[in-house]
């Protein structure tokens, strides 16, 4: 969603200066506090803190994702025990909603679970698709791989996962006019994505 904020508010504000950084999820937060960053965009369960304004814009919905020819994509209901045995493609431990996957499938009693940790989704992706394991991934990274049959969604909802986009900046901080032109775009861009993703879920007679 990130090319249709930047692209909205350059629109807007042509003689600004972007600077987007990608940070480890642990030091997002710190960044704020710091002043090195204005705002900063969280993938993690709803976040409260004294010292930080923050904005849910968005509850992502995580699946499994796996090759077509993958012998778990044939299934059409999974058990538990499907699992024993594979390989999960997933983000590094430390990352909210890793530690939340591994939760939930502890709270099922499985905690031997084989792993391949990555830092990015696109490598997830890529080995996924590859045949080298099951991806876990948020459904939006994976649309354009679904769409072109590279990628299978597994019939599995992973239970308890409450995972938000949020957006957030320093509470004390002031926000100049051009900060919140930045934030007006992304909340724009973000309710006009799902407006359309609705409309194509609820198509109308």
């Amino acid at each position: 969603r990130l090319p249709a904020v930047f692209q909205l508010y350059r629109s807007r504000n042509p003689g600004v200066r972007l600077i987007f950084r990608s940070v480890p999820n642990q030091e997002l937060k710190q960044t704020l506090f710091e002043g090195t960053a204005d705002v900063v965009f969280m993938l993690d369960e709803p976040i409260r803190s004294s010292g930080l304004a923050v904005e849910p814009l968005q509850e992502e919905t995580f699946r499994l994702f796996a090759a077509p020819d993958h012998p778990l994509a044939k299934r059409s209901v999974l058990q538990l025990e499907d699992f024993h045995g594979e390989v999960f493609l997933t983000n590094e431990k430390g990352c909210p909603y890793r530690t939340m996957f591994d939760r939930s499938f502890e709270k099922e009693g499985i905690d031997s679970i084989t792993y391949l940790e990555f830092q990015s989704a696109e490598a997830i992706k890529q080995c996924a698709i590859s045949g080298i394991g099951i991806a876990f991934l948020p459904e939006i990274t994976t649309e354009a791989e679904v769409e072109r049959g590279e990628l299978v969604p597994l019939p599995w909802q992973i239970p308890d996962l409450h995972v938000y986009t949020q957006m957030s900046w320093h509470k004390d901080k002031w926000l100049s006019p051009i900060i919140l032109s930045f934030i007006e775009a992304a909340r724009e861009v973000i309710a006009s994505v799902e407006e359309d993703k609705n409309r194509i879920r609820h198509p109308r007679d």
